[in-house]
């Protein structure tokens, strides 16, 4: 029988130098998958069935080809602009065209959806909009795609371009603001304007790139 509830330690929570690194959205994100772990039937992954899931993408040629052309984990920090807070993203995969005129983000999810369809409806419900719409928005990208592969058999894999979508991406746009006006006026006590229209929706600016992972 599943125990109604899981034991936590803020005390923890705040000492831990690798949760206080993270911004308020990556915080919510680790959080909300330790719910998630908590919730689900199945306990622990074996490395075997990793290994056949990371064959399962190379398998796609158009994996393939992202996998080959793009450069896994960089960080990149920005400040944004309405609230002046410092934020940070890592993109699993970042891939420049050949012109290096486009940037496209990739993201990679395994999932336990039994079809398409219904892996689709975990982008809103997991705020795989807002992440697509903030990457894009910190890195000024043109494209964000999730793919998305199956934990079990058939192992089928999903390529979705969330930033097809204007009306998403602007929804997962407004979820993130949001959340970084809260921020602003809870940790930082700052008195944060209600937003304005602007020409752009980015109003974030990079700062730096910091290599943290190389291949």
């Amino acid at each position: 029988m599943k125990l109604p509830a899981i034991q936590f330690y803020p005390g923890d929570w705040h000492k831990d130098q690798g949760v206080q690194a993270l911004d308020l959205a990556q915080r919510g994100a680790w959080f909300k998958l330790l719910l998630m772990m908590h919730d689900s039937d199945e306990r622990g992954v074996h490395w075997a069935d990793l290994e056949m899931l990371a064959c399962q993408v190379r398998r796609q040629r158009y994996c393939r080809d992202l996998l080959y052309r793009g450069t896994p984990e960089l960080t990149h920090t920005a400040v944004h602009i309405e609230t002046g807070i410092a934020v940070k993203v890592r993109p699993d995969l970042l891939v420049r065209s050949r012109a290096g005129r486009r940037l496209t983000l990739i993201d990679f999810k395994t999932t336990s959806c039994p079809d398409r369809a219904r892996f689709l409806a975990t982008i809103e419900q997991y705020d795989y909009d807002r992440q697509a719409a903030f990457y894009c928005d910190v890195l000024q990208a043109d494209r964000f795609l999730i793919i998305g592969v199956q934990k079990k058999a058939p192992h089928e894999l999903w390529v979705v371009e969330v930033s097809a979508d204007a009306a998403l991406m602007e929804q997962g746009r407004k979820k993130y603001q949001r959340l970084l006006r809260a921020y602003a006026q809870q940790d930082q006590g700052l008195a944060v304007k209600s937003p304005t229209p602007v020409a752009t929706p980015a109003r974030l600016v990079p700062v730096t790139t910091m290599l943290a992972y190389s291949p």
